[in-house]
C-alpha cells in the first residue's frame, strides 16, 4: 500500500513537472538525444488492468499494425498472431520433445517496431538457428516473440506470466537497452500520456518533443525516487522471475549509459544459476529515432546466433 501510495504521489507531481517544462520547451528548442521513444497507439492496444498494474497493455489479438510516419520512408507491417504477439506463425503449447523453444522478452527494440514482422530480431534469429544448425537431438527451432513497445522491467516479467509460461520454453532472452533500467511503467505512462496530448504531430519536430517527453520524466524521477530506490524497485522484479522461470536465462543489453544498472543486471545473471550477460557491443544500423534498421536487426540477431552457439548454450548433439 505504502509503495502505491508512493508512486502515486510522484506521478502527480511529474505531470505538473513535465508539462511545465514541455511549455519552456515552446519557447527555447533545444536538440535533444537519440533515445528510444514511440507513441502507444490505442486503437493498436488493449488496456488489462491487473492488480497489481494499472495500465498494463497487450497489442490487439489477430490484427495487423501498420506505421508509416514521414521520416520512415516506407510502411511497416506487424502481424499480431491470435496470443498476441508479433510473429509469422501460430505457435502450440505443447512443446514437441525434438523442439528447442526461446522465448524473447523486452520493449520496442524487441518487438521490432518500424519494420516488417519477418525482420525483427527473433525472427531472424529463428530462420539462423533453422537453417544454420543440425542437431541431432533437435529438429526445429522456435523463437518466439513477447516484445512490446514501451514495456519496463515489470511489464516484460508480467507479459511472461500471462503469455509466456505456457510454450515451456527452453531458454528465454531478455534484451534489456538504453533507459529501461529508469522506467517505471505505472508512473511513466500517465505522465508522458499527458505531456504528449500537448505535442503537434509534425514529423522531426514531434520526435524530438516525444524525447523531450521521455527525457523530463527520467530527470524527474530520478531527483524524486532516488536511482538507488529505481535499482531495489528493478532488482525486487529480476528475484522475482525465478518465481515464473527457472531455467536457461539470457540477459543482453545495449548501450546502457549507465554503469551502476548494468552492474545490477551483471550481478543478477551472476548470482542466478543457468544465466547468461552478453553486451552486445556491435554497432547497430539505426532509423532516425533510435530504433534499429531491418539491417540492424539482422546485426543483432548474427550476434545473437554467434553468441548462442560459441558458448554452447543450445544443447545441440
Amino acid at each position: 500500500m505504502r509503495t502505491k501510495l508512493l508512486i502515486a504521489l510522484i506521478a502527480i507531481e511529474l505531470v505538473g513537472i513535465t508539462i511545465l517544462g514541455l511549455r519552456l520547451y515552446e519557447k527555447k528548442k533545444s536538440v535533444l538525444g537519440i533515445t528510444s521513444i514511440n507513441p502507444i497507439r490505442k486503437e493498436t492496444i488493449n488496456i488489462v488492468q491487473l492488480d497489481n498494474l494499472k495500465y498494463f497493455y497487450e497489442p490487439k489479438a489477430n490484427s495487423i499494425i501498420k506505421d508509416s510516419p514521414a521520416w520512415l520512408g516506407y510502411l511497416a507491417t506487424n502481424t499480431i498472431n491470435s496470443d498476441s504477439l508479433n510473429e509469422r506463425f501460430e505457435y502450440p503449447t505443447n512443446k514437441p520433445d525434438d523442439t528447442y523453444r526461446i522465448i524473447t522478452l523486452g520493449d520496442s527494440f524487441t518487438y521490432g517496431l518500424y519494420v516488417n514482422t519477418k525482420d525483427n530480431w527473433p525472427e531472424k534469429l529463428e530462420d539462423y538457428l533453422n537453417e544454420r544448425l543440425s542437431c541431432k537431438n533437435i529438429k526445429k527451432f522456435e523463437v518466439i516473440n513477447l516484445g512490446v513497445s514501451n514495456y519496463d522491467i515489470k511489464y516484460s516479467q508480467e507479459r511472461y506470466k500471462i503469455r509466456g509460461q505456457k510454450y515451456n520454453p527452453d531458454l528465454i532472452i531478455w534484451f534489456i537497452v538504453y533507459d529501461d533500467m529508469t522506467r517505471v511503467n505505472e508512473i511513466r505512462i500517465p505522465i508522458t500520456n499527458t505531456c504528449k496530448k500537448e505535442l503537434y504531430q509534425t514529423d522531426k519536430l514531434y520526435i524530438e518533443k516525444r524525447n523531450f517527453c521521455e527525457q523530463s520524466y527520467k530527470d524527474s524521477i530520478i531527483t524524486n525516487m532516488g536511482k538507488d530506490q529505481i535499482r531495489e524497485y528493478q532488482q525486487k522484479v529480476f528475484n522475482e522471475f525465478d518465481n515464473y522461470f527457472n531455467k536457461d536465462l539470457l540477459l543482453f543489453t545495449y548501450a546502457i549509459n549507465d554503469q551502476n544498472d548494468e552492474n545490477l543486471i551483471r550481478n543478477f545473471a551472476n548470482s542466478r544459476p543457468r544465466t547468461y550477460f552478453y553486451n552486445l557491443l556491435s554497432n547497430v544500423e539505426i532509423l532516425p529515432d533510435g530504433h534499429p534498421s531491418a539491417k540492424g536487426y539482422n546485426q543483432i540477431a548474427n550476434d545473437l546466433f554467434k553468441y548462442l552457439t560459441e558458448n554452447k548454450i543450445i544443447p545441440c548433439n
